[in-house]
């Protein structure tokens, strides 16, 4: 016989009164009881009354014992369903699209822009630049082999200025954030230019962590790359004007901690930029070895030193783990304000420098990954930058058909459209793969037979103006 799962009826058969551990269902147990002396009493008869068990009184059906143990397992219940909903709320969020938010700062208005799909096939890269300046330095391939942090394959932190020239590339790509308010300037965040006008930080840099509010409190940004030992660089800062941020960050997705700031000043032309990486298989996070430039700005809760953000430091070493479920990458045992929004670096020092995520101190020094449909989404930012700008009155009369479109596209202007205007076509990451300026006010036929089938991307500009739209290339 077996024993019950829960307190409830006295079983007098089995010698002194003692409590079973049945449930009890209008008075009687619905299941098989063990009192103390091992003993069972089961049911018998038709009525289902157990032999020898006498109900008791209705106040007293349950004993104190029982009681607690029922309450115990249903806040152990609830438990796990407020475990369930936290778990799944956020992964529920990021899947259901890229979509971005636009806030800017000059107006205090938001613009949505709509998702944007996740090409097939193909690098998940966007493109780089060395800029104006020539000097680049060599990376390390490896991780640190004597000096690595124990537990870990990453070097402690230095100075970047200890190995580097903060001047060269890909080092002046990191920026350092700070914020005008009230008249005073304050240390931010960390960010690295990935466009001639765009940075990558984190999106709780410019907006409330607990809250989601897009509207930031401070006055203006300014963005300044290679800062460091509390002096500004030969180099070219720039204003932010603008924040992009994914819409399902705003309702809770603590995965989508990421932003792109864009710049008043295209001072990339100067510094260069690095790519946004991202790999399709989440086990290749663990193959390269990881370059981190960032400003720290507070006590680490590992080493003993202070920063106050002055200084730009360097961190190296091998990521130590990719968790395909959560989509991080944690690659380092400590963090300090002031670094998130660094990117990890990944290069081979020669074909490709790519900015793989952002780190979130404020999440257990987590390094969220840019995963494929988030570089999606701001590939296309950075492919048609002031993309919510109005559009030209001029512009939106240029007919463009078929789109769909097989093979030919035609481009007719109106005759009171701008001229001269020109036509770029770029694909999801925003690689430009076509350009055509148009003089004339008569019909453009562009061949597009050799692009493959997908979505693309068609921008339009003339006198300081600029419309995209939305192009659908189809099979021959």
């Amino acid at each position: 016989m077996r024993p019950c799962i829960g307190g409830g009826c006295r079983c007098p058969a089995c010698g002194p009164p003692s409590w079973c551990t049945g449930w009890c269902w209008a008075g009687w147990p619905v299941a098989s009881c063990c009192c103390a002396a091992g003993v069972g009493c089961g049911p018998s008869g038709s009525t289902g009354k157990p032999t020898g068990c006498t109900a008791p009184a209705l106040g007293n059906k349950w004993s104190g014992a029982a009681f607690a143990t029922s309450v115990i397992l249903l806040l152990m219940l609830l438990l796990r369903l407020l475990l369930l909903f936290l778990v799944c709320f956020p992964v529920l969020a990021w899947a259901q699209g890229n979509a971005v938010v636009c806030y800017d700062l000059r107006t205090g208005r938001n613009h949505v822009l709509p998702a944007v799909p996740l090409p097939a096939t193909g690098p998940l890269r966007t493109a780089h630049s060395f800029g104006a300046l020539a000097n680049r330095v060599t990376l390390a391939q490896t991780p640190p082999s004597t000096d690595a942090l124990p537990g870990t394959q990453f070097s402690p932190r230095r100075r970047a200025a200890a190995s580097f020239n903060v001047l060269d590339y890909p080092v002046r790509t990191t920026v350092a954030l700070f914020a005008y308010q009230g008249g005073q300037r304050l240390q931010m965040c960390t960010g690295t230019l990935v466009g001639e006008r765009f940075v990558l930080t984190a999106a709780h840099c410019v907006s409330n962590y607990i809250t989601r509010r897009l509207t930031y409190g401070a006055d203006s940004i300014l963005v300044v790359p290679a800062y460091d030992n509390g002096r500004d660089p030969v180099l070219p800062s720039a204003f932010a004007y603008r924040f992009y941020l994914f819409q399902s960050w705003t309702t809770g997705a603590e995965f989508d901690d990421l932003a792109l700031l864009e710049l008043a000043r295209p001072i990339g032309q100067t510094t260069g930029w690095v790519s946004l990486g991202s790999y399709r298989n989440p086990a290749d996070y663990e193959v390269p070895v990881w370059h981190k430039f960032s400003y720290p700005a507070g006590d680490d809760l590992v080493q003993p030193p202070r920063y106050n953000g002055d200084t730009l430091y360097y961190e190296f070493g091998a990521g130590s783990k990719a968790d395909t479920v959560w989509q991080y990458v944690i690659p380092l045992q400590d963090g300090a304000p002031g670094m998130s929004g660094s990117s990890l670096i990944a290069t081979d020092n020669q074909t490709y420098w790519e900015a793989h995520g952002v780190f979130v101190y404020p999440a257990n020094f987590q390094h969220r990954r840019l995963r494929p449909r988030q570089l999606a989404a701001f590939a296309q930012v950075l492919a048609q930058p002031g993309l919510v700008q109005p559009v030209g009155k001029c512009l939106s009369q240029v007919q463009v058909f078929p789109n769909p479109v097989a093979d030919q596209l035609t481009v007719l202007p109106q005759a009171n459209s701008c001229l001269p205007f020109a036509i770029r076509i770029s694909d999801a990451l925003g690689r430009v793969l076509l350009t055509r300026t148009r003089q004339q006010v008569d019909a453009l036929t562009i061949d597009l037979g050799l692009l493959h089938p997908g979505v693309y991307w068609l921008q339009l500009e003339a006198e300081g103006q600029r419309e995209v739209r939305r192009l659908v290339k189809l099979a021959r």
